[in-house]
């Protein structure tokens, strides 16, 4: 019960720890697209949401494949996605392990993108969409750069090294909600802290 009540605290729409495969990142973003449905009506928001969704979890999905650590357990293969709804916003986040080798050029992406203006942002993803040597094995930072462009708040992230070959990386995004309307789940009226 009291795992339950820190999950219905924490307004947790979904909270999955375990190994990803493409089946089930196809079950876990139609799952959380009909419970988004359940109580976000602005449109607009919604697509928002999908889309930053969508490229979060494939993101780490792609991960998985980069690297393989030579040690392959349960652990390192697993990944952590969860989604919560706080009154003014929605958050995103995951963690899986990536090599320390990508941690540098990882975290220089998302502070060159944090660092830039709206039209900026703007700016640079065109630039790395007309890219020559855009392929689909370097498009991390076009990801980057999509989820950047849909919200608001800038990306929050933190690496923690695990070994001498991997790190765990956690990434966060929030989602302005739309509208003032009341946030309910399930057709409860959930906490409304601002946290």
């Amino acid at each position: 019960m009291i795992q339950y009540q820190n999950i219905h605290d924490n307004n947790i729409i979904l909270m999955y720890k375990g190994i990803l495969t493409f089946d089930l990142l196809s079950a876990i973003i139609g799952s959380v697209e009909r419970r988004v449905n359940e109580f976000e009506t602005e449109r607009r928001v919604q697509k928002k949401f999908y889309s930053i969704l969508t490229e979060c979890i494939q993101n780490v999905y792609y991960h998985l494949e980069d690297g393989s650590e030579k040690e392959h357990s349960i652990e390192s293969e697993s990944v952590l996605v969860m989604i919560s709804a706080k009154p003014k916003y929605y958050k995103i986040k995951t963690c899986n392990h990536i090599p320390n080798a990508n941690v540098k050029t990882l975290t220089d992406k998302i502070e060159q993108i944090n660092n830039l203006d709206k039209d900026e942002l703007k700016e640079l993803y065109r630039e790395a969409l007309s890219n020559d040597t855009f392929s689909s094995k370097n498009t991390a930072g076009i990801g980057l750069m999509e989820i950047a462009r849909k919200t608001d708040y800038k990306l929050e992230y933190s690496f923690e090294k695990i070994n001498e070959t991997h790190s765990s990386f956690s990434f966060e995004i929030k989602l302005a909600r739309g509208g003032n309307q009341e946030l309910k789940i399930d057709g409860e009226k959930i906490h409304q802290s601002l946290a």
